[in-house]
């Protein structure tokens, strides 16, 4: 009788114990006050039933291996529990290190409840860079010298992805492709992603005079943000697999990195995106446009810096006469709107989309589009 109950009493104390420590919830602090209670009240019935026993019934019941039995069960759950968990975050820093700042990886280990591998549909936004004419540069440098370049320039990206809490989702050559919303959830996805890309533009201006000093070419960056819904989690084959995002949104991101070609612009956002950072970016409506794998026209946006950064009075400006000047084309209104534009590149004489427009204004001038003509441009390539 008496190995029955210290077995059970040993298995039910393991169990129990374990149990509770296993249960995911902010008032961690309860759970452990409640484990210890529990194995106390164990105790407590275990001392008194035996006394009463003795001094009822003359009845002589061990006490001390039914003790030590919870006891050493109770401490066998808490070593448990620490093994499990120390190495739940080994796992979570091996997984998560090469893609987010240290910082996110503290926040993940100490809430994994938040963390969700196995795959799910979420509202995140995803950014490309690519560089410009890197093929050129690549085949004018020596690969030692190339490859200097290119880790110097892939540091100082992924610690300003890093800085705003992003998540580094990979290398493709030259390109870097991250997203912000997962693994931590960011109710300001969309504005951490403006954030890093407008730091970027930033940090390569303030190092362009080093790099041509010391004889290096002169980096130019392309930037596509694109907000909306995505899958996201673990994804590749057995053994082998990153913590990626897919989806229609992701491939609007692309598209837009690309975009930037078309009117030499820097950094193009996607109408999804600059509806959530409106207020808090200085940006101008550049286009609608059906890009390449998609039918349907998305606004898009030139994101020049933010509104509360250094943004000099001249870009406030340019987006004020553009903007007149892009209504007055979607109202076909093709003279006023050359004049508009022609003013603006008197102000602002290498602002190429204004160039743009006056050379599509005149080219509609002579041969205007259909009646059901909605101001969509198809982007061809990518």
């Amino acid at each position: 009788m008496n190995v029955a109950i210290v077995f059970g009493l040993s298995l039910f104390t393991f169990v129990y114990t374990a149990g509770l420590k296993s249960i995911k919830t902010k008032f961690s602090r309860l759970i452990e006050i409640l484990g210890f209670v529990i194995v106390s009240s164990e105790c407590f019935i275990i001392w008194t039933l035996s006394t009463q026993l003795f001094i009822r019934h003359n009845f002589l019941v061990e006490e001390m291996s039914p003790l030590l039995a919870v006891a050493f069960s109770y401490a066998a759950s808490l070593v448990y529990h620490f093994v499990k968990e120390r190495n739940q975050r080994f796992l979570i820093r091996g997984l998560f290190s090469r893609y987010v700042s240290p910082a996110v990886v503290d926040e993940i280990v100490n809430n994994p409840e938040k963390l969700h591998l196995g795959g799910e549909r979420k509202e995140l936004t995803v950014f490309f860079s690519d560089i410009e004419s890197f093929t050129r540069i690549s085949e004018k440098l020596e690969p030692e010298i190339l490859v200097a370049i290119l880790n110097e320039y892939m540091s100082m990206m992924t610690e300003l992805i890093f800085e705003n809490q992003g998540t580094l989702n990979k290398y493709e050559g030259d390109a870097i492709v991250a997203f912000w919303g997962a693994p931590i959830p960011q109710l300001d996805h969309a504005l951490r992603a403006c954030r890093t890309a407008v730091a970027m533009q930033e940090k390569l201006a303030e190092v362009r005079p080093r790099w041509e000093a010391e004889g290096k070419p002169s980096l130019k960056v392309r930037i596509g943000i694109s907000t909306g819904e995505m899958i996201v989690g673990n994804m590749g084959g057995v053994g082998h697999y990153d913590y990626t995002v897919i989806g229609d949104s992701v491939n609007i991101g692309a598209r837009l990195e690309g975009a930037n070609k078309q009117y030499r612009s820097k950094i193009i956002i996607s109408d999804t995106s600059y509806a959530q950072v409106a207020g808090h970016v200085i940006a101008r409506e550049l286009d609608v446009l059906i890009v390449a794998g998609r039918t349907e026209p998305i606004r898009v946006y030139e994101l020049i810096g933010m509104a509360n950064g250094a943004v000099a009075t001249d870009h406030l400006d340019l987006v004020e006469c553009f903007t007149k000047g892009l209504a007055l084309y979607r109202k076909r209104q093709w003279l006023p709107a050359i004049e508009e534009f022609e003013r603006t590149l008197r102000y602002f004489p290498h602002d190429y989309p204004s160039e743009l427009y006056i050379e599509r204004s005149k080219l509609y001038l002579d041969s205007p589009p259909p009646d059901d003509w909605d101001g969509a441009f198809a982007l061809r390539t990518k």
